[in-house]
């Protein structure tokens, strides 16, 4: 199979929360190609929600050094909550405060601030109304859903 193909299949096993699959599929995918475009990137984030922050750290850092970013990517927050380590989570956001609101919808769920996060899914819904409806579909919005705001939004982007 192509590389594109596993790392959307290892898209499809986080977003369907088979972390350890998905951990599997591109652990693969990096033994052929470490340097494949969003490899690191989805392996952090799998790694992560399996609760394993401490290796998906590196690979984040990895991923923003391929990509050549100017702000580090904002999945970090994730990384930093979990290993107890919030003042980092908190810098992050202050970091991507005049970016993309994708960025801060991120890092503030994972804080697990539910009032700026849906402030910053409001901008995007303003500022890049293509992101919503994927990023809803993300475990990263685990800790909202459930919320009558994000039932709401759901509603508007007609999704289940």
């Amino acid at each position: 199979r192509s590389l594109e193909l596993q790392r959307a299949i290892g898209v499809v096993q986080t977003q369907a929360g088979r972390y350890e699959d998905a951990i599997d599929t591109l652990q693969r995918m990096r033994a052929v190609d470490p340097d494949f475009p969003f490899v690191n990137d989805r392996l952090a984030r799998a790694l992560a929600f399996a609760g394993r922050p401490a290796d998906a750290l590196p690979l984040w850092e990895r991923s923003n050094q391929l990509s050549g970013r100017p702000r580090r990517n904002p999945r970090l927050a994730l990384a930093y909550v979990l290993l107890d380590r919030r003042a980092e989570a908190e810098a992050l956001a202050a970091e991507h405060q005049d970016g993309f609101p994708t960025a801060l919808a991120v890092i503030y769920a994972a804080l697990g601030d539910k009032d700026r996060a849906f402030k910053a899914l409001e901008r995007m819904v303003a500022e890049e109304p293509y992101r919503v409806p994927r990023l809803l579909m993300e475990p990263d919005m685990a800790g909202l859903r459930g919320h009558p705001r994000m039932a709401a939004l759901r509603k508007r982007f007609n999704l289940p």
